[in-house]
């Protein structure tokens, strides 16, 4: 059953550092579907809760540049 959740991600300034946290979220296990808002500051993302891993998730955020709050 996959599950929805919410994170707050630092350092995005355009529309470009949507596509580059949207790219690299899509790369973590058990991700689903990704929608991210500038406006907001948020990424919501459905996961598969079996596979998914928060810690890696920040940290490919991390890679691509941006800070992403668990």
């Amino acid at each position: 059953m996959l599950e929805e959740k919410t994170y707050t991600i630092k350092g995005m300034t355009c529309h470009h550092c949507v596509h580059s946290v949207s790219e690299a979220l899509q790369k973590v296990t058990g991700v689903k579907d990704v929608e991210v808002s500038l406006d907001t500051s948020e990424a919501i993302i459905e996961i598969d809760p079996q596979t998914f891993d928060s810690a890696e998730a920040a940290q490919i955020v991390a890679d691509a540049g941006y800070e992403m709050i668990l």
